[in-house]
């Protein structure tokens, strides 16, 4: 449907070569190479792969969102700003001037971790922590899921350094696990704010740049993992990407309740997938930004072709190219399939093979 859409469009970017559609009813009879318009240049018929794209809109942000969660009670007396990047070790916020830091590690703090504590990867990630920001300096930390002497001890340095009471027991709030460096999204809070238990206090992501778009489910044959994309910043930059991840569950938007029911017809069905963009920078600081983005709807593989500039408009809605053989023209009608967005229309059918020389406006 999509090609039978954009031949209208063709239509009209074959405007200019239409006035030569006075050949139109002589078609298939030769004319004088000297009888061509004087602004004419030619082209040659090759085989080329084309691409033909679509767009959807997207937002430019931050990948792996996650919220912060408090788990002490007194009052808010620091919060990283919105939009600055904290490295493990680094502290998120403090209640009553008491930190609460940022560790690297998958798996979320869910217990205090003191000796006597059953062995687990939290264990582990703590001590891998401690190891890195240099609170081993004896070598006397075994890297395991266990927490023993050697991790309270090092447990004490920490918190020394960091203005905690130097217990040697990591209290459940003191630390928060999160993949590495993250950047302050959305606060929750401000300062001075109570602080209760369980209650969001800002939303962290990771620093890497990461396009969110959505595409109709009918058309998530478009998408696929590994395919190249562009993407347009709205701000006059243009640049490519790479999609990572394509959702496997369709959401359901802009659907009306009718007795507990989605009324049909007022339901839009969509995959929602990511992009990472391939130079970041381009993008500046730029945070849940819209952007477009050119997906590949139509492909056409080793394609006879013209540019699309050399088709000229028939009667009866038919199409040609001037061809030019043996010092003289003719037109000869042809079928044109996929245009692309270089600028080249496929020859699906019609007299013409790759080596040919057609006419084209200069």
């Amino acid at each position: 449907m999509r090609r039978r859409m954009l031949a209208l469009a063709a239509a009209g970017a074959v405007g200019g070569a239409a006035a030569l559609a006075v050949v139109s009813g002589l078609l298939g009879s030769d004319t004088s190479a000297d009888a061509a318009p004087e602004a004419t240049a030619t082209a040659t018929v090759a085989r080329r792969d084309l691409v033909q794209r679509s767009t959807v809109p997207g937002t430019l942000g931050y990948g792996d969102a996650r919220a912060v969660v408090n788990y002490r009670r007194a009052i808010f007396t620091g919060l990283a700003d919105e939009g600055r990047v904290l490295r493990p070790g680094a502290a998120l916020y403090r209640v009553n001037e008491k930190p609460v830091i940022l560790l690297a590690g998958r798996q979320p703090a869910w217990r205090p971790l003191a000796a006597g504590v059953g062995e687990g990867h939290d264990v582990l990630q703590l001590e891998q922590n401690l190891l890195v920001l240099g609170y081993d300096a004896e070598r006397e930390l075994t890297i395991d899921t266990r927490f023993d002497a050697s991790t309270a001890a090092a447990v004490r340095r920490w918190q020394e350094a960091v203005g905690l009471e130097p217990t040697g027991r990591v209290e459940l709030g003191d630390v928060v696990f999160l993949a590495g460096s993250r950047r302050v999204g959305t606060l929750a809070v401000s300062l001075g704010d109570r602080a209760r238990p369980g209650a969001p206090v800002m939303v962290t992501s990771s620093i890497e740049r990461l396009v969110s778009a959505e595409i109709d489910a009918g058309d998530q044959q478009d998408v696929a993992v590994g395919d190249r994309v562009t993407i347009d910043l709205r701000t006059g930059t243009t640049t490519t990407g790479t999609i990572t991840e394509v959702g496997k569950v369709a959401s359901v938007a802009g659907a009306e309740a009718g007795g507990g029911q989605l009324t049909s017809g007022s339901a839009i069905s969509t995959i929602t997938f990511e992009v990472r963009p391939d130079t970041p920078a381009v993008a500046g600081g730029l945070d849940q930004a819209p952007v477009e983005v050119g997906i590949t709807s139509e492909r056409a593989r080793n394609a006879l072709s013209v540019p699309v500039s050399a088709l000229l408009a028939l009667r009866g809605g038919r199409y040609g190219v001037e061809v030019v053989r043996a010092g003289t023209t003719s037109v000869v009608e042809v079928t044109p399939g996929l245009y692309s967005d270089g600028g080249y229309v496929e020859i699906e059918r019609g007299a013409v093979t790759a080596g040919d020389v057609v006419v084209v406006p200069a």
